[in-house]
């Protein structure tokens, strides 16, 4: 049980200069890149991020969770659901909107053998994933990945451009003509 869904066409834009996309022309290209050529980010790269912080804190203990069975209300025909369980208790609940168009938001009962029945309400947008994990040690349930706040571009200043060109002015017109 669990989800897969994490496909890396290309993690970092970039220019081949090596080779030429057609005469006279270098081929350049970040089609949706992680890490875009101009060293910018977006959305991709802030989902990327999401999934890194929850493999970092949870990875070990979802390395050596198993997956259980379970049974779930009959209202997710558009979801794909898996769940795992670690030796301390800690559930995952893996949950994958197949739905290409339509979010899923509804309560969803879960069944778990040992367990009372539970409700848990799901808030998932077209083709996305997330995870809930629920801590028996301390009772808490959290979403993920969780919002990733994206770093920002650092101001350009056109003073700064204008100051660079005034001094390859004035170095150039005070250097000695041969």
């Amino acid at each position: 049980g669990g989800s897969t869904g994490l496909n890396y066409y290309m993690f970092f834009g970039g220019t081949n200069l090596a080779g030429w996309g057609a005469r006279r022309m270098t081929t350049s290209y970040d089609y949706g890149a992680a890490l875009k050529e101009s060293g910018g980010v977006g959305e991709k790269f802030a989902a990327v991020k999401g999934v890194g912080d929850f493999v970092n804190r949870f990875g070990t203990q979802l390395a050596r969770s198993e997956a259980i069975e379970f049974t779930t209300s009959d209202n997710i025909k558009d979801l794909t659901v898996g769940v795992r369980r670690t030796k301390e208790g800690t559930l995952f609940i893996f949950i994958f909107n197949k739905d290409k168009k339509k979010a899923f938001r509804d309560n969803v009962q879960f069944h778990i053998k040992g367990m009372p029945a539970f409700n848990v309400y799901c808030s998932v947008e077209p083709l996305d994933s997330k995870v809930l994990v629920l801590s028996q040690a301390n009772g808490q349930c959290e979403w993920y990945p969780k919002e990733q706040t994206l770093p920002e571009r650092p101001q350009s200043s056109s003073n700064c451009s204008l100051t660079w060109y005034v001094f390859l002015f004035i170095l150039t017109a005070h250097l000695p003509c041969c």
